[in-house]
């Protein structure tokens, strides 16, 4: 066979190995020719993002070195097509192509039952360089290259499918002996079958950034290149292993940008049809990196050196680079099924991660694949409702799991078998955490997001009923989760009742609580990835170390050693829970707070490290007993970290409380506090008339402080307290207070211990018998736990110690302030529940809390002082300049928070902070107060204005702060304030946006200060609101440009206010401020002007009627005054001159600002009372006289 290659200058013979009955393909390439065909896939669009599926060939060929055109395209075809042996493939059927078994990976030449050969341009002998390919098969012998006249380079060798498959390096040149080959045995055999091209590339800016960057067009301010002002770099993922290489992909591929003298970010870039004329930037060549072959037609390995000119000007000369250029070891396209012409459609590409040397697997569960193939087939509905289902995907004829391992090379992987879906079942995709091991996990990464074919709710009627009676729900084959409807508008669940479920081989996340209720247990198909099930119906995990699914009928369960997650259904019959793990590490996860009246058996050695683990969620349930393995029968109730019978205390746990409550018992076992080193004070408050304490029942603890309920058992404990293991405690007595609460006091430290049952506020005072009044240092575990009356606590600086659930569910406590200046140590759970919490404040140093619970995320904000780097966890934030805190406590009990600037005493604090969620009364202000807080952000936290939507039957008495200067934005928002009445002619006064905005309580509104700024929809959507009167009396400084050193109105102050019906204002005129140049003013935001005009009465000064038409006439119109609007009209005149020819004369603009005038007069006019005009009184065109007439 001899082969005639465009440019060839010579003949080679290619002489095959042995003989089959089917020809092979072989294509010799030279290093000489540039020519490729096909354009590789740019994945610098990201990993994500699908291509157009299109195809393009052209022949590469650089000009000379000066010329102004990046490549010159040839109109003959490239040499691959050129040499095929004559055969028409579009007379060729689609389906049949695809069909066929084996096209060459590389040159794309049809290799069964047909022969041809494809020359890439060699040149000067042939290379080692030779690419063959056999059918699947059919008999694999390559070829070798025959000796050439120069140095052998690379061959492009690829393994056979057939019986004798082999792949055989380059044959030796003359000058420097062989290649090598550089491709992996078969990697993508079937890669080109199913997808002809890579998609056509596209040429886009640096990181894909619209925004910043905008391609180089000679649109820079540069007298010369400046070559390092020029950064060019090879995108990360844009190239792989055996892509087919041409210029345009190249360019692609490939990040050039500078930013110019404008500080304008450009970029080398054009589309594809401008490439050939494209005059700033070129690709010249690039070559093989390790064995220096020129523009070869696949990417190597080794990678490639880019050579590459720029200049900035046609005149300049151009500027050489190399780039360096490592491909991705693979590339994964997904596509979808076949048109007609046996195209497929990319669905999505990306290059496979690389971690540690290895490559993660690609997730074909993603967004990208699976949702957005069945979505681009039209098997999503408007409702996101599937009609059908994906059975899997595959690679050429072999199903590949959906978390899929790569071999390098290009990979192409087609979606398997689309089976229509029953009606009866509603489908949709929902996105879970899966990892490789398909295994749910929600604190996996985006990595492992995967969107589901999710079954949310099926028809009774696919439920079977068998023979005997039971019932079976089969989940359809590619349901690949069972789950209730969920997305950010609502959540429901399904409503079946049956004996038995099916979980199919492709269901990989089943939700026990989606509504299904399965009484007897569950099936699962052998060959599930996830799933398998017990003998006793239980759903587990594969690797056996998860119950998943407890069926409803189970009243007694048993966990293994082994498992360590137990899922708890919803309403479950479990009566008991046998824990069968020997060690602490062994301990399953299990959500016990679902148990109800439940008895849990454990092996004695874990006992502690169990309640440790689940002390809350047991004390949650309140019905759980807890027994031994070796004395089942034995239940024990847990409460307050102590663990007891009816008549005893058994064991109290290491739980980090410092104070144990002997509440209804009578003796404590021997060993009971054995290894607890928190609690030192022991409460003996059970009630008995005497309690024992067995020998020992103290040994090995920390008991230093012992509390009787009188003298007569304290005598009997002191008598005992050596024997049972505490020699050195100090043994005391409960006191009462006034006020009722309980406490105690040892060692000089005094201890709340109960509070009063019925106490709304506490300040961490008590009065004493005696009438003493006694401070308070720590407060007892529990003291105000479940106490709904408390609203506020404000504690002293004497508190130094808050127990665990001091105040948990306490429901209606709204303000907790920390007043120690030192360290404040806070206990666990000590403000669970607390689901109306307004404010946390602290003044301390640090406060150390055990939990970080939230219970009013929303809305409630914890303060601390912000000269004070640590000491506080992620919930606190710090305001600028706020150093310390102080409350003020109202006559409805409730607590205002205040904010202490720079070096403030707490005593001068000056910026009220907060309040509670509810007021009662009139609520005064400190004296010194100078501003209210507004709504903010700060260190990602969203603080809320002062008082915004604090509720209640309340008011502001105004004149207890004669010094407030300024209102912050949203400050009173929400709110049921019922009025603002700020009288304060001396104070410089701001308001800023919606400070009172939704305030529906409020009627009429009054503010009179010495210069007055009133913020942008500041009364707005206060619909009860009838009048307003806004009143300065100076006006500002031209000196002083700060917000309260202005008087102006702000943009739809009263927007919404459909009630408004009077506006006073004084003298001087407030501007009033538009939003924009050419933005009409309006009050209350009225669809219809005039309608305003007509129902709001203005009320002016006498005399001053001129002054407001003449001020606010350009308000109204966008304009700040004649000057701006005289600027405006003349520069529109202006340029209507250009097509008129005549420029505007002065008398010409006047006349016009007199027409556009008159409209927004006559509104005031109306709103005043004044009789209309026909004519503008403002602005008199010459024609009348030059001078304003009064009004």
């Amino acid at each position: 066979m001899i082969i005639v290659a465009k440019h060839m200058k010579q003949t080679t013979k290619l002489v095959p190995h042995g003989t089959t009955q089917k020809r092979i393909a072989v294509a010799a390439i030279s290093v000489a020719f540039a020519g490729v065909v096909g354009a590789g896939a740019i994945a610098f669009s990201q990993s994500d993002v699908s291509f157009d599926p299109s195809q393009f060939a052209f022949s590469y060929n650089h000009g000379a070195e000066d010329t102004e055109i990046g490549y010159q395209a040839k109109n003959s075809q490239v040499d691959s097509q050129a040499n095929r042996h004559g055969e028409n493939e579009e007379e060729k059927d689609t389906a049949v192509k695809e069909n066929e078994v084996g096209d060459d990976a590389f040159s794309q030449a049809p290799i069964n039952d047909r022969s041809g050969t494809t020359a890439y341009n060699v040149t000067d002998g042939a290379q080692g360089s030779i690419t063959t390919a056999a059918g699947s098969g059919q008999s694999g012998n390559v070829a070798d290259a025959a000796p050439g006249a120069i140095e052998g380079n690379n061959g492009l060798v690829e393994n056979g499918n057939g019986s004798n498959g082999g792949a055989n390096a380059g044959g030796n040149g003359s000058v420097n002996g062989g290649g090598s080959a550089i491709y992996p045995a078969n990697p993508t055999a079937n890669s080109y079958k199913y997808l002809k091209e890579d998609p056509v590339p596209e040429k886009l800016p640096p990181l894909n950034d619209t925004t910043y960057f905008r391609p180089y067009n000679g649109n820079a301010s540069f007298g010369s290149v400046d070559p390092d002002k020029v950064t060019i770099s090879a995108m990360g993922d844009a190239f792989y292993r055996g892509q087919k290489l041409d210029a345009w992909t190249i360019f692609c591929g490939i990040d050039a940008f500078f930013t110019d003298d404008g500080l304008n970010l450009l970029y080398f870039g054009c589309d594809q049809a401008s490439f050939a004329t494209y005059p700033y930037f070129r690709i010249d060549s690039w070559e093989n990196a390790a064995t220096g072959e020129k523009n070869p037609g696949y990417c190597p390995s080794t990678g490639i050196v880019v050579n590459v000119s720029f200049r900035l000007s046609t005149e300049d000369a151009w500027v050489s680079r190399t780039v360096e250029i490592v491909p991705c070891e693979s590339h994964v396209f997904v596509v979808g099924e076949p048109d007609e012409l046996g195209n497929r459609d990319v669905v999505w590409s990306t290059a496979p991660l690389e971690t540690e040397g290895a490559f993660l697997p690609i997730n074909l569960f993603s967004v990208n694949a699976q949702e957005a193939f069945l979505r681009s087939n039209g098997n999503i509905d408007d409702e996101g409702y599937l009609n059908a289902l994906l059975q899997g995907w595959k690679e050429g004829d072999a199903s590949v799991p959906y978390y899929y391992s790569v071999t390098p090379g290009r990979h192409v992987i087609i979606p398997g078998d689309v089976t229509q879906l029953d009606p009866a079942y509603r489908v949709r995709f929902q996105t879970y955490s899966i990892d490789e091991n398909y295994r749910y996990n929600a604190e996996l990464g985006n990595r492992n997001a995967c969107r589901l074919q999710t079954l949310v709710d099926a028809d009774e009627s696919v439920i079977h009923e068998n023979v005997d009676g039971t019932t079976t729900f089969s989940v359809p084959q590619g349901v690949q989760a069972v789950d209730s409807f969920n997305d950010q508008t609502k959540r429901s669940s399904f409503a079946l009742s049956v004996n038995t479920m099916e979980v199919p081989s492709s269901t990989v996340y089943v939700n026990v609580n989606s509504g299904i209720r399965v009484t007897d247990g569950y099936n699962v198909a052998s060959d599930n990835p996830a799933y398998v099930v017990t003998d006793k119906g239980i759903l587990e995990s594969k690797d056996g170390t998860e119950y998943i699914g407890i069926p409803y009928g189970v009243t007694k369960l048993d966990v293994p050693e082994g498992v360590h997650r137990v899922v708890v259904p919803d309403g479950n019959a479990i009566k008991t829970l046998v824990v069968h793990a020997a060690s602490a590490d062994d301990l399953p996860d299990i959500d016990l707070t679902k148990l109800q009246n439940c008895d849990i058996v454990v092996e004695d050695d874990v006992l502690d490290a169990f309640i440790v683990r689940y002390a809350d969620a047991i004390e949650e349930s309140r019905t759980i007993s807890i027994a031994l393995a070796s004395d089942p029968k034995c239940q024990m109730a847990f409460c307050n970290g102590v663990l007891q019978t009816e008549e005893s205390v058994f064991r109290v746990p290491e739980l980090g409380i410092d104070t144990v409550f002997l509440q209804m018992q009578s003796r404590i076992e021997k060993g009971a506090f054995e290894g607890n080193s928190s609690a030192t004070t022991l409460v003996l408050d059970s009630g008995c008339e005497s309690i024992e304490l067995e020998d020992g029942c103290l040994a090995g603890g920390n008991v230093q402080t012992i509390v009787c309920t009188d003298e007569d058992i304290a005598a009997k404990v002191e008598q005992r307290k050596a024997a049972a293991g505490a020699p050195n405690a100090t043994v005391t007595v409960l006191e009462g207070s006034r006020e009722g609460f309980v406490y105690y006091t040892a060692d000089g430290k005094t201890t709340l211990l109960y509070d009063n049952e019925g106490a709304e506020e506490f300040d961490g005072t008590l009065v004493n018998k005696e009438g003493e009044t006694v401070y308070v240092n720590a407060l007892a575990p529990y003291v105000f736990a479940g106490d709904a009356s408390l609203r506020s606590v404000s504690l002293p600086e004497s508190v130094s110690s808050i127990g665990r659930g001091a105040f948990e569910n306490c429901e209606n406590l709204q303000a907790l302030f920390i007043g120690s200046p030192n360290a404040v140590d806070v206990g666990a759970n000590a403000l669970r529940g607390c689901a109306n919490l307004g404010f946390v404040a602290s003044r301390s140093s640090a406060v150390n809390f055990a939990t970080t619970e939230n219970p009013n995320a929303e809305a409630c904000k914890w303060y601390a002082p912000s000269n004070i780097s640590g000491g506080y966890d992620s919930r606190f934030v710090r305001i600028d300049n706020v150093n310390d805190f102080a409350v003020d406590r109202q006559d409805d009990g409730s607590l205002i928070l205040y904010g202490c600037l720079g070096g403030e005493a707490p005593n001068e604090a000056s910026l009220l902070l907060g309040s509670p969620a509810a007021l009662d009364g009139t609520i005064k202000l400190r004296s010194t107060t100078t501003e209210i807080f507004g709504a903010t952000s700060t260190a990602g936290l969203n603080l809320v204005g002062a008082f915004e939507n604090t509720m209640g039957d309340w008011a502001i008495d105004w004149s207890s702060a004669p010094n407030l200067r300024y209102i912050g934005s949203r400050a009173f928002a929400g709110s049921s304030v019922a009025s603002v009445d700020i009288y304060a002619p001396s104070v410089k006064f701001g308001m800023e946006q919606s400070a009172f905005e939704g305030c529906a309580n409020l009627t009429h509104v009054s503010v009179t200060a010495r210069t007055l700024s009133i913020g942008d929809t500041a009364f707005a959507n206060c619909t009860a609101l009838r009048s307003a009167c806004f009143i300065a009396n100076e006006s500002p400084t031209s000196d002083d440009v700060h917000y309260l050193n202005k008087n102006n109105i702000g943009f739809g102050v009263f927007s919404g206010d459909a009630a408004l019906v009077s506006l006073t204002v004084g003298s001087p005129v407030p501007q009033l401020v538009y939003p924009s140049p050419k933005i009409a003013y309006v009050f209350d935001g009225a669809v219809e002007a005039n309608e305003e005009a007509s129902r709001i009465s203005l009320h002016v000064p006498e005399g001053e009627e001129r002054a407001y038409i003449n001020a606010w006439v350009y308000n109204l119109l966008g304009y700040s005054d004649y000057d701006d609007c005289y600027s405006a009209i003349e520069w529109d005149m202006l340029m209507d001159s250009f097509e008129t020819g005549v420029l505007p004369t002065e008398d010409d603009i006047r006349a016009r600002m007199a027409e556009i005038l008159l409209e927004p007069e006559n509104r005031l006019r109306k709103m005043l009372g004044l009789p209309t005009v026909e004519s503008s009184t403002v602005i008199v065109s010459e024609q009348n006289g030059s001078n304003d007439v009064e009004a």
